[in-house]
């Protein structure tokens, strides 16, 4: 009880968080506005780990639309830990449900460092609870899909707290879970284990050893070698597909490393890459930069940063995606550090800060895909798109279940298949080599195509081709002529085709 009364305020803003998050994420995938693809492989690694279906080596969180074990591209054990939450209600909701109260936890954890931990006053921790709860970076994760880096948050805030706490069991516990979550999560962690390390040692006179520092930075470096080694066993002993992916995503032909450098210097100083720099501290008043002691807890999201700006040359220039996640605990940290520096009267100047932060906050909402406030609900949410999702539930209610029964869908799609069907997804913008696409790579007993496109989306083939690609409206005419298919639905541009 008196815990409940010390932290009430934070309790009921993390709460109304949590409730708007699941609501948000309920009304997306009801009505097909899920964005990508990671919800339905996701979802289908879970399930076929329940299931014991695995990979053709025996890995498991194998799903059918890579090809392959997920652990082959990320090492992400962590995801184990949703099988009882999905057992209990078999449906993609379940993931966006767990995604919401892991960011609502970890808005608990953040108001417990500024109040607790550093003894600032109620109000100020509020603000800033306040500030995690609006912040673009964590909504574009909640509006994106479900993603591993949910974990980020209350795993590396636990980690945080045990560290200034001296709680050794919870910075235990939280190292050894945020090390499971993914390998770019586990380097962050090394990063800041070193930045300590450093610090500790040039600081004090008689060169203490940070032993905690230490421990960080042992866990990364084991942590990642398990991550090359578990990808190539995974890859079944090929070159591990996580190293692939970023061979894939970072290559860019260049004969001569002045050549590569100038080439990342450029398109690390473009518009876009400067817009994801302004994504990410803009929200903080840019706090966490003005002091030493701040600015050491930022250097990993440093790190994140930079992969996000590198990556704009790609044409994932979004300004701010799901992967931002993964700064955030250091982030926050920097920026409750910063609030309690002496020479900041923050009594007298939080209602200018306030509104600092608030401005930020709109303006990267409205140069972000966060733009407009039913972004959060139901984008789109007029009587053409009403209709739209209601054409696609009159079809995919024709599909009958059973998971003998497969179906290849797109993207937006697939995910409501998932639990109840052995579903394949349509080929994608990322081009990759591994994945075992639908039909018509996969002759599947059923394949849904919506050519509306107030559903149905156009992407490039590859994320650096220019060229749109609509998948159902180029499948729709292939199936007409393939005779293996039959139509055996339509709905205003909503087809199910049927294998004879």
């Amino acid at each position: 009880m008196k815990f409940l009364r010390q932290y009430r305020h934070a309790i009921i803003i993390s709460s109304l968080f949590t409730v708007l998050a699941i609501i948000a994420g309920i009304f997306r995938y009801t009505h097909y506005e899920a964005a990508g693809f990671d919800l339905g492989i996701f979802t289908q690694m879970i399930k076929n780990t329940i299931n014991g279906i695995n990979s053709a080596n025996g890995m498991s969180l194998y799903n059918n639309m890579e090809g392959l074990s997920h652990l082959a591209i990320h090492f992400s054990p962590i995801l184990y830990l949703i099988i009882p939450f999905y057992l209990i209600w078999q449906s993609p909701i379940t993931l966006l449900i767990v995604q919401a109260i892991l960011i609502g936890i970890g808005g608990l954890e953040i108001y417990y460092l500024a109040n607790n931990v550093f003894k600032l006053s109620k109000k100020i921790s509020t603000f800033v609870l306040l500030l995690f709860v609006a912040n673009p970076i964590i909504w574009s994760l909640l509006v994106f899909d479900f993603h591993e880096l949910a974990f980020v948050v209350p795993c590396v805030m636990m980690v945080i707290i045990g560290y200034f706490k001296k709680n050794w069991w919870l910075f235990g516990i939280g190292l050894l879970l945020s090390l499971l979550i993914k390998e770019d999560v586990t380097i962050t962690i090394g990063i800041m284990g070193l930045v300590l390390l450093c610090i500790a040692w040039f600081k004090n006179k008689e060169h203490k050893i940070n032993k905690p520092a230490i421990i960080m930075i042992c866990g990364a470096f084991v942590s990642i070698v398990t991550t090359i080694l578990v990808s190539w066993k995974a890859s079944n002993g090929l070159l591990p597909q996580v190293l692939n992916s970023v061979i894939v995503r970072y290559n860019i032909n260049h004969s001569t490393l002045i050549g590569t450098a100038f080439f990342y210097v450029r398109h690390s100083l473009d518009i876009y890459s400067i817009g994801q720099m302004f994504a990410y501290f803009a929200p903080l008043c840019f706090l966490p930069l003005i002091c030493i002691e701040s600015l050491e807890w930022v250097i990993p999201a440093f790190f994140v940063l930079g992969m996000a700006m590198i990556s704009t040359w790609g044409g994932q220039h979004n300004f701010i995606d799901q992967y931002g996640t993964t700064a955030v605990p250091w982030l926050f940290t920097a920026f409750i550090i910063a609030l309690k520096q002496k020479k900041i009267d923050i009594e007298k100047s939080l209602k200018w800060i306030a509104i600092g932060c608030g401005i930020a906050i709109v303006i990267v909402f409205f140069f972000t895909n966060l733009t407009c406030i039913n972004e959060l609900i139901a984008p789109n949410f007029n009587q053409t798109s009403i209709m739209a999702f209601k054409n696609l539930n009159k079809v995919v209610a024709e599909v009958p279940k059973g998971n003998d029964i497969s179906i290849t869908a797109n993207n937006i799609i697939v995910s409501h298949f998932i639990s109840s069907n052995d579903a394949y997804c349509a080929k994608l913008q990322f081009g990759t080599t591994y994945s075992t696409w639908g039909y018509p790579q996969t002759i599947t007993d059923y394949v849904l195509t919506d050519t509306n496109k107030m559903i149905a989306q156009e992407y490039s083939l590859t994320v650096t081709d220019t060229i749109l690609h609509n998948w159902d409206l180029e499948t729709s005419k292939e199936l007409s002529q393939d005779s293996r298919y039959q139509l055996v639905d339509s709905v205003n541009g909503v087809d199910l085709w049927k294998l004879k």
